[in-house]
Formats: C-alpha cells, sequence, structure tokens
C-alpha cells in the first residue's frame, strides 16, 4: 500500500488493489498511531517530513527548547512512518520493474498513475514514456479504448488493433505487483511495434508498384516519416550490394554505382521541385482562406526528412566511387550502419515478424542486430545530424554499448553534435532515447 501523510482528522491512504489485504495490519498500525498522536500537531508535523524522507531526530518547542514528553510521544509514529516509505519505495522498484518505461516517471507521478490508470489520465505522460510521442489516440465515443499514437508533428500510428483499458485482466497471466496500467501499457508497446512492423510489410509492397510521381508523392503521404525512410534505407543497400557485386564479378560492366548516384540526384530534385510548389499553393490556399496548415506542414516534415537521407546515400555513394571500392567487404562500405529486410511471407508470425529487419555494422557478417520498433514520429531532427563523419563513431557504440553491455561515452568539445550523433545511432536500431539533463542544462 502506498500512504500519505495525515494534519489532523483520519489518515489519507492510497490503496493499491492487490496490496489490501496483505497490508490491513500495517493499515490498523497506522491509523493507531495516528490516535495516539492526535492532541500533538507536531506529531503529524513530523509524519509529514517523514513522508518527504526527511527524518525528523529531534523535536523542538517553538523557543528552541527539546520537548521530551513530545519526543517520547512521537517515537512510535516516525518508526511508523520510516517502515511506510521503506514499503512505498519497494512498492515503486517492484512496478517499475513490470513496465520498466515507469523509471521516466517520478514516485509523485508514478502515485498519480496508480491512483488513475485509465488512458485519459496516463495520457499527460505520454511523452515521459514515449519519446517523441505527444499523446495516445483516444477514441471519441469511449475514452479506455486507445487507437493509435499522436506524434509531436502531428503524424498519427494507427493501431492494427485498439486497446480496450477497461477490459478485465486475467488473473492467471498477471501478478499480484501490477498495477492497472501496466496491463494496458504493455498491449500498447507491442502494438506500436506490431503496427510498424505491418505498415513497413505494406509500404516496400506498395514501393514496388509505383508506376508515376503521383503515385511516389501518394505513398510518402500515406506512411510515417519512419517507415518511408526505413523503406529508403533497406533498398538503397541493396542497390549497393547488388552493384558491388557486380563490379566483383566482373570489372568492366557496363552499369556501375555512377548509375545509382544519378538516381539519387534526380530524386532529390524531384522532391524539392515538389516542396516549392507546395509552398506556391499553400501561399494561394491562405490568401484564399482554405489553407489546412497542419496537413502541410506534416508533408513538408516528411519531404525534408526524405531529402537529407537521399543526400546523405548521395554522399556515401560518391564516396564510394572516389575510393573505387569493389567489394561488400570493403572497410569503406562494411563500416557503415547498413539495414537489411527479408522479404520472407513465412516470418509474419509473432515470433519472427520483428526479426524481418535487421542492421549489420562490421567487419562480421554474422552479426545483426533487430530492429527495435520504436515509433519515433518526426525523426527530421535525427536525419539532419547524419553525415559520413559520425558512421565512425557507431561501429565503435555498437562494440561497447551493445555487444559488450557496458556504458559509452561520447566526449567532444560543446557544439560538435554529440548529443545528435547519439539519437542518430537510437533511430537507426529503432530504440528507446531518452535525454536527461542536469540542472545546469546539460545533457
Amino acid at each position: 500500500a502506498i500512504y500519505k501523510h495525515s494534519r489532523g482528522g483520519s489518515g489519507e491512504m492510497i490503496f493499491c488493489a492487490d496490496c489490501n489485504r496483505r497490508c490491513a495490519a500495517n493499515d490498523i498500525i497506522y491509523h493507531c498511531a495516528m490516535d495516539k498522536t492526535s492532541k500533538h500537531r507536531k506529531g503529524y508535523d513530523l509524519c509529514a517530513a517523514c513522508h518527504e524522507q526527511k527524518l525528523m531526530h529531534a523535536i523542538g518547542d517553538d523557543d528552541g527548547k527539546q520537548d521530551t514528553k513530545l519526543q517520547k510521544t512521537a517515537k512510535i509514529p516516525v518508526k511508523i512512518a520510516s517502515n511506510v516509505i521503506a514499503k512505498y519505495a519497494s512498492r515503486m522498484s517492484e512496478i517499475r520493474r513490470t513496465f520498466p518505461r515507469f523509471y521516466f516517471l517520478s514516485d509523485a507521478e508514478m502515485t498519480n498513475v496508480i491512483q488513475n490508470g485509465t488512458p485519459s489520465h496516463v495520457n499527460q505522460f505520454a511523452s515521459r514514456l514515449f519519446d517523441g510521442i505527444s499523446a495516445f489516440i483516444l477514441d471519441d465515443d469511449n475514452a479506455q479504448i486507445v487507437l493509435g499514437l499522436r506524434a509531436r508533428n502531428g503524424e498519427e500510428l494507427r493501431f492494427r488493433r485498439c486497446i480496450n483499458a477497461a477490459k478485465k485482466r486475467s488473473t492467471t497471466t498477471t501478478t499480484t505487483t501490477e498495477v492497472d496500467a501496466c496491463v494496458w501499457l504493455r498491449k500498447l508497446e507491442y502494438q506500436m511495434r506490431y503496427s510498424l512492423s505491418m505498415a513497413l510489410e505494406e509500404s516496400f509492397g506498395e514501393y514496388k508498384r509505383l508506376e508515376s510521381s503521383d503515385s511516389y508523392f501518394a505513398w510518402i503521404g500515406h506512411y510515417p516519416s519512419q517507415i518511408l525512410l526505413l523503406t529508403k534505407r533497406c533498398l538503397w543497400c541493396k542497390t549497393i550490394e547488388f552493384f558491388l557485386h557486380k563490379k566483383h564479378e566482373n570489372a568492366h560492366a557496363q552499369m556501375d554505382l555512377n548509375e545509382v548516384e544519378r538516381e539519387i540526384t534526380a530524386e532529390i530534385r524531384l522532391l524539392s521541385a515538389h516542396v516549392s510548389r507546395m509552398i506556391d499553393g499553400m501561399h494561394e490556399e491562405e490568401e484564399d482562406g482554405d489553407g489546412d496548415g497542419q496537413a502541410f506542414m506534416i508533408v513538408k516534415s516528411k519531404i525534408g526528412a526524405l531529402i537529407q537521407q537521399l543526400i546523405y546515400q548521395r554522399d556515401v555513394t560518391r564516396q564510394l566511387i572516389a575510393r573505387n571500392v569493389r567489394s561488400v567487404d570493403s572497410s569503406v562500405w562494411s563500416s557503415k550502419m547498413r539495414t537489411y529486410y527479408c522479404s520472407d511471407d513465412n516470418m509474419l508470425d509473432e515470433h519472427n515478424m520483428f526479426k524481418k529487419l535487421y542492421l549489420k555494422c562490421g567487419d562480421s557478417h554474422d552479426r545483426v542486430y533487430f530492429y527495435g520498433y520504436e515509433f519515433y514520429g518526426d525523426i527530421a531532427a535525427f536525419i539532419y545530424s547524419r553525415s559520413t563523419h559520425t558512421d565512425k563513431l557507431f561501429p565503435r557504440l555498437l562494440r561497447a554499448c551493445v555487444d559488450g553491455a557496458m556504458l559509452g561515452n561520447v566526449f567532444g568539445a560543446v557544439g560538435t553534435g554529440k548529443t545528435e550523433a547519439v539519437q542518430v545511432f537510437a533511430y537507426d536500431l529503432g530504440r528507446p532515447c531518452k535525454l536527461l539533463r542536469d540542472d545546469g542544462g546539460g545533457v
């Protein structure tokens, strides 16, 4: 159980449903302690201080003299309050272990979630639990049903199966340490990953059927930025390795990486021209009062992220051409973070579907890193920080943080892009990235 301090009258308590029976004895002791100190205001003040983990070892009168009688009277509530604080901390640790994202919430926020675990109430902490998310998408008629996630830039990820937080949980699949919010939040986390993986599967199929620039821009408008960029990354890596294999087998092959570089440059020009036309059309609509600024900004953000990624791919392709790379085993290519997608319909079950998208980096061809499917929403800021220079950092971070399970320390002068490079690294792996700032504003 989680107790609040009491000031006069009866003690105010918050009970977790699963702990009510176990904590009945502590409840009786707590009320007895409150009754014994009901005549002494300072006894309640003492319990209040204990609640904030500031134990009072001596009680004095207003003039500073020690009140020995009151000290003796307050010994019981001090001991009880200390036990309450210990149980409170233990309970918080148990709950956080059932859903690790709760570690990003303070104890006061956790108490809020325990008191009211409905989606409409937990929605205020959505950005703390899922970085890059602004809110949950709730059903208009039933606030207990979660339909998807909304990113900070307005992009939405709709779940393939809605989540009903009011649905009673099974006693055989849950533990006594769980709170109501843990159950549906775990389902939400799974639906986030599942919906992203299915959207990526559909994106590959639709991209292969593109026939014109109109269908290409319709594809951009239909999927979130994250899906668009993952699709382009996988296709680019596959194309590069196709030409490198051809070059390795036949040094005089007619088609080479120059063809890839020309196609990327043409696509950048196509996207840039489309953005210019959109801006001109938006100005005309604003003059007529018919403009939709939110939809315009979302599409502009998607195209901006695509252009930035294509610029990076163009630079890497030019680097491979300049160094005359002829094999996929070359360190120039193998040192990059390479993304691959396994288009196997037999891997669509719940155990293998999250293994279809994986990454490689380094000389080891057998070591793969499965994508984490964390929904980022507006990831244009991550792409802006990517360059051929940041690629030198990623193999070392992989060996230290992922393979070696150690801490990585990225150091350098202020303004050199350390934080942004780590964000790009987390985005490439599809893992959560949380920035913790100290009191001075540093990260």
